[in-house]
Parts: C-alpha cells; structure tokens; sequence
C-alpha cells in the first residue's frame, strides 16, 4: 500500500545541488518521498542534494518525480510572470 507523502511537493529550484540522474535499480530501494519500494530493475531517479557538505543522492519513483516536475515547471512559470 503506497503511502502518502507528509508536506509539499519539492521542486528542483533551490533544492537540489546538480542534475538528476535516471538509475535502473539493482537491488531493493526505497523512494525518499512517498517510500514505496523501487524493485530491481526498474528506473528510478536520484537527485543530488547537499547538506553539511557533503552530497548524498536521494532517490525517487517516476511518481514522486513526475510530481517534482510539475511543481518546478510551476515554479518557473510564476517566476516568468514577475
């Protein structure tokens, strides 16, 4: 049963440090965001986020990251109307 996120959906301005990246999965994973399993195989996408200076790479299902798209894609469109 999928569990639904806590708190607003992220965007990728301002919140990551570098580009996403698609991974085929090759063991058992687990989306930082909504922590369904990501089984071996499959694609997912881990994007880089940097804290304390260190980067660690936080990995997604494709409708946790569709999601963060929309919301990025949300995100420039009211920074283009300013």
């Amino acid at each position: 049963m999928k569990k639904m996120p806590k708190g607003k959906t992220p965007s990728l301005i301002g919140f990551s440090n570098g580009r996403p990246n698609r991974v085929v999965v090759q063991r058992k994973s687990e989306c930082c965001r909504c922590r369904e399993d990501i089984l071996p195989g499959t694609d997912c996408f881990d994007i880089p986020k940097k804290s304390a200076g260190f980067t660690r790479e936080c990995r997604h299902c494709k409708g946790c990251y569709e999601k963060i798209l929309n919301q990025t894609q949300d995100d420039l469109t009211f920074l283009k109307s300013l």
